[in-house]
């Protein structure tokens, strides 16, 4: 049975990752002031397992809208301008300046499983690519096996930081299709070398 416990995922490079154009019927835009109501709303609608408010949007970006407005990606629908999804190529302040992180990826709900999230986290890779990261990671939770999936068909791989981690990762190989169980588990196997 799968429980939401919160996972780290690592990409290596951002070499390999190219430019994705929009699909048909939508178009990438950055952040503009003002996104914030549309931001929480998408999220909303998108995210059950986190209370999404303006709040949380600062203690998340802070409020330097120049820096949001070079790292926060929409989807938009080309006909109504209505955002379909999001996702930010963040830093953490402190941080390596060659580690990015693949933050906040959300796909309004009824747009799911249309193929709109990998050209919006292509995309976002490419953003912190053309900002100067070499590498980045991410935070996920095991409730949320296709974006896994995703994740995984990037390069991106398991990083267990605590023994609950690796349980966690290791409940969720059954969920995993099949021909990417192998990429979590040699992720953990790594993980597991890397300790020694």
């Amino acid at each position: 049975m799968n429980t939401n416990i919160s996972v780290r995922m690592d990409i290596d490079s951002l070499d390999p990752v190219s430019d994705m154009t929009a699909p048909e019927g939508f178009r990438f835009r950055m952040y503009t002031p003002g996104d914030i109501d549309d931001w929480v709303e998408l999220y909303r609608s998108a995210d059950i397992h986190n209370k999404i408010t303006p709040e949380l949007f600062r203690n998340e970006f802070g409020s330097d809208e120049t820096v949001i407005a070079q790292r926060m990606l929409f989807l938009v629908d080309a006909t109504d301008g209505r955002m379909a999804g999001t996702s930010t190529a963040w830093h953490d302040t402190g941080a390596d300046a060659s580690l990015g992180r693949v933050h906040w990826v959300a796909i309004r709900p009824e747009l799911q499983g249309q193929g709109l999230a990998k050209p919006l986290l292509a995309q976002t890779l490419m953003t912190l690519k053309m900002l100067g990261h070499t590498r980045a990671y991410l935070i996920t939770s095991t409730a949320r096996i296709p974006a896994i999936t995703l994740y995984l068909k990037f390069g991106f791989y398991p990083v267990a930081r605590t023994d609950e981690e690796m349980n966690a990762w290791r409940t969720i190989i059954p969920e995993i299709k099949p021909e990417f169980r192998n990429m979590i588990i040699q992720g953990l196997g790594r993980d597991e070398a890397d300790k020694k």
